[in-house]
């Protein structure tokens, strides 16, 4: 008597949903239609198809149940590697696209590249929805550089407090220009 061990393939072997060696013409076809009506499948629809009768007892002789789960599995598994591979695929872009738009911000922060207003109106716009505010300017080793810093309300008031000796207008704080 056959075992579902047998299942236990090699990648030289066929699938449990292949036609086996010992499985008629006729009832191959059967288990076909069986086992593309998906998990809804019964003998009683196959029947309904025109298969004869004897559908039960090549189902229990060909194991027509596990087979066709197996089918159903490895589709299963096929669908959700492809969505998978989507999803990396479209992380993989988004990184790259990320990436590009770093390197324009930190060469606009540096002072390499000059920022168009729709730039400076997009980023600003995006901070805004983060609940972030800009810092416009950066005092760098006696260097003003343009900067636009992702920082949090509390890490902004801590900004103020340290570079203008705790004055929270920077107009009156030591780097207010005289």
């Amino acid at each position: 008597m056959e075992t579902l061990s047998m299942w236990n393939l090699s990648p030289d072997d066929r699938y449990p949903w292949e036609r086996r060696d010992d499985e008629s013409g006729p009832a191959w076809l059967a288990f076909k239609a069986y086992r593309d009506m998906g998990p809804a499948r019964s003998q009683a629809k196959l029947m309904a198809q025109g298969f004869p009768g004897t559908v039960a007892d090549w189902s229990r002789k060909y194991f027509w149940v596990h087979r066709a789960q197996q089918y159903d599995h490895h589709g299963e598994r096929l669908r959700l590697q492809s969505q998978s591979d989507a999803v990396e695929e479209a992380r993989a872009l988004l990184v790259d696209h990320v990436m590009e738009l770093m390197k324009e911000l930190i060469a606009i922060a540096l002072g390499e590249k000059e920022a168009t207003p729709g730039q400076v109106a997009a980023l600003n716009s995006a901070l805004d929805r983060a609940g972030l505010k800009p810092v416009e300017k950066v005092e760098l080793q006696e260097r003003k550089v343009f900067a636009s810093l992702l920082i949090t309300d509390e890490q902004y008031e801590d900004y103020l407090e340290q570079m203008h000796g705790g004055a929270a207008d920077p107009a009156t704080g030591p780097m207010a220009e005289a």
